[in-house]
């Protein structure tokens, strides 16, 4: 992506509109309508993408995506789609990365020519001020978010291990163009369980998040973190308790929404990171309860 700030025409910065006044379009806006549908035509009809014939290509994705058009499967049933209905164009990209991303990993000549066509594209989007850019890995386009919790989430997801590939799946449920609110807060709760579980509750037969609160609740001197103190422990129990009770999967509890669901990513994203940093540890046994240096108030 650009590192670059984006460019305020003049007409708008006459009237007094600055770079952080820019609105990010979440739709497909006609200043970008040309250059994203010469994009995924360019990208249809490349060979080097594994595919012997572009058209091969097109029946696929026409496929996948359920597109219908009486100009039939072509790039002008494309266009005549996209007419109709803009923002087809960005299911239509994040199509096209998932299909190129996979078949060129094992591909050194088409993995250039993928990386080629994915940074032009992610320079578009940025440069046209969309809200979505080429989301980590390059193989689906992501809402555009805050580049401290991108470092989070990359931090997270480092190991290569369920609690990563849980985390992965809410992730992407959460910002990507197949936003799903249920399997985003699904693989949030999931990934905590993965990475706390060892932690707190390992000999647990029926281990859940809910038990992993209750423990860190019941006996926090057992733990300890970086800030030193009962009372981090019982703020991360609480936490990790009304991410449990809020779980729509619960009886009685109505179904998550979108924005409580990236809350959770969130939040997962925050603690699996801190985690994976050793930012909590169970307390030697054999180590003097006052040994460990206590916080002390100026409230």
């Amino acid at each position: 992506m650009s590192t670059n700030k984006r460019f305020v025409p003049l007409r708008d910065r006459q009237r007094g509109v600055s770079q952080s006044d820019l609105t990010l379009a979440e739709g497909v806006p006609e200043h970008l309508f040309p250059q994203l549908l010469e994009w995924c035509w360019r990208a249809l009809g490349y060979y080097d993408w594994g595919y012997s014939n572009p058209e091969d290509r097109i029946r696929h994705m026409w496929l996948n995506l359920k597109l219908a058009t009486h100009k039939g499967v072509s790039t002008a049933g494309l266009k005549a789609v996209a007419s109709v209905e803009p923002d087809i164009l960005l299911d239509v990209a994040d199509w096209l990365l998932a299909d190129g991303f996979g078949r060129a990993k094992n591909n050194k000549t088409v993995m250039k020519n993928f990386e080629r066509s994915r940074e032009w594209l992610d320079w578009m989007l940025y440069e046209g001020s969309s809200a979505w850019e080429v989301g980590e890995p390059p193989d689906h386009l992501t809402l555009r978010i805050p580049l401290t919790l991108k470092k989070e989430f990359a931090s997270a997801v480092q190991s290569d291990d369920q609690i990563a590939e849980h985390l992965q799946v809410a992730w992407d449920s959460a910002w990507g163009r197949r936003s799903n609110p249920r399997d985003a807060y699904d693989g949030a709760v999931k990934a905590l369980e993965c990475i706390l579980v060892p932690i707190v509750i390992p000999k647990n037969p029926m281990p859940t998040l809910g038990r992993v609160a209750d423990a860190l609740r019941a006996k926090p001197d057992k733990w300890d973190t970086r800030f030193r103190g009962a009372e981090t422990v019982t703020a991360l129990a609480d936490m990790l308790d009304e991410l449990w009770k809020s779980h729509g999967r619960h009886g009685g509890m109505p179904t998550n929404d979108l924005e409580q669901a990236r809350d959770a990513v969130t939040i997962a994203v925050a603690i699996v990171a801190l985690v994976r940093r050793e930012f909590l540890k169970t307390v030697n046994e054999s180590q003097p309860p006052n040994s460990r240096p206590t916080n002390s108030s100026t409230r």
